[in-house]
């Protein structure tokens, strides 16, 4: 009787698919990317500003930041089964790829996109439908559903 009102965590039996795992890798180097940027920028900031034409360092910095908390936020979401973790996967993923195209087409040197963008384009959609289709699982449901009271 005692125990009615102890919120009991997820059953342990429930083992994060292998794929979620691997989900969670993928997130891991994209959010220490970013807080690499923001490092790198804050470190190189005199450097940086000394370029012709200057970079945007705030941009870059902020940028950084946005990712690189997002991502630790996800990874630490994947990794424990936070049920909001899949919704915000989803969207995370929309975001990032709207954001990296953005970029890529009115920020990035336009030489640099041409001969690269169907490399790019291929490893985008190749993660987009990895990362929906892993959340579709139903193992990868499981997992993440809340624990009953």
């Amino acid at each position: 009787m005692a125990n009615q009102f102890v919120s009991t965590p997820r059953s342990r039996s429930i083992k994060r698919p292998f794929s979620v795992t691997l989900l969670a890798w993928v997130v891991l180097i994209l959010a220490l990317l970013g807080w690499l940027r923001l490092f790198e920028v804050l470190r190189q900031w005199q450097y940086l500003q000394s370029l012709t034409p200057t970079p945007p360092l705030v941009y870059l910095a902020v940028i950084g930041l946005i990712w690189g908390t997002a991502g630790t936020a996800l990874v630490w979401g994947l990794v424990l089964g936070r049920a909001w973790a899949p919704r915000l996967m989803r969207n995370a993923a929309i975001v990032y790829s709207l954001y990296y195209w953005a970029d890529r087409l009115f920020i990035a040197d336009p030489s640099a996109i041409q001969t690269r963008w169907p490399f790019a384009l291929g490893l985008n959609a190749a993660l987009i439908t990895f990362t929906f289709w892993v959340l579709t699982r139903p193992k990868t449901q499981l997992f993440f559903q809340k624990a009953e009271i």
